[in-house]
């Protein structure tokens, strides 16, 4: 596809009312507009159709949902619809109807043609500076899109939104938690090691024979089975009283206060720990242990400390972190087993308050302590257990553990055993089911690890891709600085991508021979608006589709005069098989690009100034922009002399400077001050003997042109400084002052071929003429 754009056009859509459309013929444009005149609407249109009905400088509450408040225009009537439409050279198009409440329909979807990404293609007046501001990590997040690797970061997002959810759906941390605490329960119990789990086995053996003489089980879970099965045929024999008392002597075996204090204990351990945020530090080198033996071949970046290995070097350095962190890293594990003692203990009250035989009890109780324990958010508590998190637990739950001790002082011994027999049982029969929840648990880390090595690979991939892009990007970024900035003392202009860091990227240069790593520590507000403009039009120069535009929206607003020149320069020495949408509403820029950019690749147009939102945007069939000053005539026609005068000022020194035109010196600032009737003089002094125009096969003096320009030079000297100094200036004065002066332009314009005179010289014939060559300026005869 033919990205080139041939017509931009809009209705009823931001500062448009009825249909205007701008016509390209596959050309640049340069764009002339004051300020609210409506020339980034132009620029509106393609980021609304790019990003799918959305432009980001709307983002904001006051645009609406759908942004309905900003796109379309105020006053559009209850008929009329908001259109929108592109159309490239190749014909094909893209269109935008937009209802009333926002909503649009986009055909086709630009996904689907893959014509232009705003971020990369597109720059607006207040994102040249902002790349410079920004923290290395926001540069990254901004040219990661430009440098056309967005849609992996974007992939690398998601699977970290995959993984949480993965570990959130699971309940991966309270899974795990449970078999830490089964294993320490088991531990404390039966024993470690082989002697532990016969003491267990015993245990079994015991209970099947005194529960279940006759079983004949053929494993472990059955014998559980059997004996449980007992145990609750003798339970459902005892009386309400009995079951009462055993409930409430389970709740009264839960160690809360030792809990807590063990809690307590091992977080005042950890804390004494001089490494900096050990605990995350600790919980991440868990997670990067997972990784060993089952990464590939390259280097990663290790999780726990951000330096960057190789992989046989991984296990090492996780061993070597570990044992660096050894004591602490004991410590952290009592912490973590304390906390899920006390969620273990929690859980246990939750379940036995809901138990209907105590329901006497617990309605007897403080029920504020009651809703307190049986709403407790024990997940969060598992993940962030706080001192205040405790204290609410001992002034709610400590005491409902109390109450039911001196409830059940007097508990039958038959009760006591059933209840212990009941204890061992259960957890004899969560150790069993720990195993199967262990090999759960070996799957989701598996997927984890390999949700985690494909984010790894991921990143490897933007960084190979951005360091060879960076590399061929950064050439283009000096040799575009040494355009705008020739014989300046700051070289080495390239972009950074640190080894010992992720998603970060930086601007390094040379200032005056000193490396520096920030272009924020030594430049100028203009330099720095200057650099990133020129990684802006590096970035752009560089995408796949050379088809593709480049819209630039009054992005030299901050430069000066001089560096404004140079930009022209630049896009004509550097990107000059692009096309490009440049906006501007300064004049005197617009006309020196009028005579720096080449005519037959560039378009320009002028829009006239914006006056409601019912009539909307209008094109100026003029390009000098005197329909400025026109404007002004009804309001204030001294303003409108005024205007006309100033757009003399700033068209005479161009021409003036092209045409060689021979000046007196004044001294110092004088000589930039000088004003269009005194360049008038000059020209019309000069132009007897230099102005010709070509008359059959010889060239005349341009007398008609001469004369027009007297008459214009009379009225600026007799009105125009009126206009700036008294307010008797009429509306017919005005008028006649702008038409006289804008005939006095025309006159530097050929018939024939549309272009200045000042369009080609020939320095050794020393003269300027027009392409067809009808219209000369032969300076060296002055």
């Amino acid at each position: 596809m033919n990205s080139k754009i041939k017509r931009i056009g809009a209705s009823w859509f931001r500062g448009f009312s009825d249909a205007r459309d701008i016509q390209l013929s596959d050309k640049s444009i340069a764009v002339y507009g004051e300020n609210g005149s409506g020339k980034s609407s132009f620029v509106d249109i393609l980021e609304y159709l790019v990003r799918g009905g959305e432009i980001e400088h709307l983002r904001h509450e006051y645009s609406g949902k759908r942004q309905e408040k900003g796109v379309i225009n105020t006053h559009r009537p209850r008929e009329q619809e908001t259109k929108l439409t592109v159309e490239f050279a190749d014909s094909s198009t893209i269109t935008a109807d937009i209802a009333s409440n926002g909503s649009c329909t986009i055909t086709p979807q630009p996904n689907d043609l893959s014509i232009l990404e705003s971020q990369r293609v597109i720059l607006r007046q207040d994102e040249v500076a902002d790349f410079i501001k920004g923290t290395k990590g926001e540069k990254y997040s901004s040219l990661l899109p430009l440098l056309g690797l967005g849609s992996l970061d974007t992939a690398i997002e998601n699977l970290r939104k995959i993984e949480k959810e993965v570990k959130e759906q699971t309940r991966l941390d309270f899974k795990k938690g449970e078999i830490r605490q089964v294993q320490e329960d088991a531990k404390n119990k039966f024993g470690t090691g082989e002697a532990g789990k016969q003491a267990l086995l015993d245990r079994l053996a015991e209970l099947l024979k005194k529960y279940c003489a006759d079983a004949q089980p053929s494993d472990s879970a059955e014998s559980v089975k059997a004996i449980e099965d007992a145990l609750g045929k003798k339970v459902e024999a005892q009386t309400k009283e009995q079951t009462r008392h055993a409930d409430l002597l389970s709740l009264s075996r839960i160690g809360l206060a030792d809990a807590i204090s063990a809690v307590r204990s091992a977080a005042a351990k950890l804390a004494k720990s001089s490494e900096p945020l050990i605990t995350e530090k600790l919980e991440v080198l868990d997670k990067a242990a997972a990784f060993t033996g089952k990464i590939e071949d390259r280097n990663v970046q290790c999780p726990a400390c951000g330096t960057t290995v190789d992989t046989d070097s991984f296990k090492k350095h996780v061993a070597d972190e570990y044992a660096r962190l050894k004591d602490a890293h004991e410590d952290f594990k009592a912490y973590k087993k304390s906390v899920d003692v006390l969620c273990a203990d929690l859980t246990q009250l939750r379940m036995l308050l809901a138990k209907p035989s105590i329901k006497d009890w617990k309605d007897a109780q403080d029920q504020s302590s009651v809703q307190n324990s049986e709403s407790l958010d024990i997940a969060k508590l598992r993940a962030d257990c706080t001192e205040k998190s405790l204290k609410e637990i001992e002034t709610s739950s400590v005491p409902l553990v109390a109450s039911a001790t001196d409830e059940t002082k007097n508990a039958p011994p038959e009760i006591k055993e059933l209840l212990m027999d009941k204890d061992d049982l259960n957890l004899i029969q969560r150790f069993i089911q720990a195993k199967d929840m262990n090999a759960f648990i070996t799957e989701i880390d598996t997927l984890m690890v390999f949700l985690q090595e494909i984010q790894t690979i991921l990143r490897d991939k933007i960084k190979t891709q951005s360091s060879m892009s960076i590399s061929a990007i950064s050439d283009d970024i000096a040799r575009m600085w040494e355009l705008l900035h020739p014989e300046e003392s700051i070289e080495g202009v390239n972009l950074h991508l640190p080894t010992d860091q992720d998603k970060a990227i930086e601007i390094y240069l040379k200032f005056y021979g000193v490396d520096q790593m920030s272009p924020r520590l030594t430049l100028s507000e203009g330099h720095r608006n200057s650099l990133g403009l020129c990684i802006f039009l590096a970035m752009a120069k560089n995408v796949g589709n050379k088809n593709i535009p480049i819209i630039l929206d009054d992005v030299v607003v901050s430069f000066d005069r001089n560096h404004r020149g140079r930009v022209a320069e630049l896009l004509e020495k550097e990107l000059h098989n692009r096309q490009i949408l440049l906006f501007t509403h300064d004049r005197e820029w617009f006309i020196e690009l009028k005579h720096l950019l080449d005519a037959g690749r560039w378009e320009f147009k002028a829009l006239m100034p914006w006056r409601d939102p019912t009539i909307g945007i209008r094109w100026s069939d003029k390009e000098t922009t005197f329909d400025d000053a026109r404007e002004l005539i009804e309001a204030n026609p001294s303003a409108a002399g005024n205007e006309a005068r100033k757009i003399m000022d700033t068209w005479l020194p161009v021409l003036a400077e092209r045409m060689h035109l021979k000046m007196p010196y004044l001294f110092r600032e004088k000589n930039d001050h000088r004003m269009a009737h005194e360049f008038l003089e000059r020209i019309i002094s000069d132009g007897k003997r230099c102005f010709v125009k070509k008359d059959g096969s010889s060239y005349k003096t341009n007398e008609a042109a001469l004369q027009t320009l007297e008459e214009a030079q009379k009225q600026l000297s007799a009105r125009a400084n009126r206009a700036s100094h008294s307010h008797s200036f009429t509306k017919d004065e005005a008028s006649d002052l702008i038409a006289r002066c804008e005939a006095a332009l025309k006159v530097f314009t050929c018939d024939g071929c549309d272009m200045l005179v000042t369009k080609a010289e020939d320095a050794s014939a020393e003269h300027v003429q027009c392409r067809c060559g009808s219209l000369m300026w032969k300076y060296g005869k002055a």
